[in-house]
């Protein structure tokens, strides 16, 4: 894949302009394009999570697993795990560079991942740090093997 700059004077000093080209849109590409914009956007290197009685500010590096259960998000650290209430879609948009989501219930940080390990019907079973594990779905398993470069 070419990878290139080409400088554009009618851009301000400040200013970025991305384009991504292919033959088609595939989900290769739109996680590309999400990965360009939570890195272009943001640079945050926490997540601010509301629980009942406050706001924790919780450390990318720190999060191993976000899964979710209806409205109710499991949000697994290496020292704790907290609930809260939410989407998985809104949290993943937060999120920086190092997670992916393998199912439609979960979001795993790569960094925290060991192994991959085969489960039922075509899925796959990802072990985590801390003894942790989720299930990653075969609709999300190419991207997560793209992820890994594999």
């Amino acid at each position: 894949m070419p990878v290139s700059f080409e400088p554009d004077t009618n851009l301000g000093p400040d200013e970025i302009s991305i384009a991504v080209r292919a033959a088609e849109q595939t989900p290769a590409i739109t996680a590309l394009i999400h990965d360009i914009h939570r890195l272009v956007g943001k640079s945050r290197t926490v997540l601010p999570v509301r629980t009942n009685d406050r706001v924790l500010m919780l450390k990318y590096q720190n999060i191993i697993l976000i899964e979710v259960n209806r409205e109710v998000l499991t949000i697994t650290t290496t020292d704790q795990t907290i609930t809260t209430r939410g989407h998985l879609y809104q949290i993943a948009q937060e999120l920086g560079p190092t997670f992916v989501q393998v199912s439609r219930y979960a979001i795993l940080n790569l960094d925290h991942l060991q192994a991959l390990e085969a489960g039922f019907s075509g899925a796959m079973v990802a072990r985590l740090s801390a003894n942790h594990r989720t299930t990653v779905s075969r609709r999300y398993l190419k991207q997560l093997e793209q992820r890994l470069g594999i």
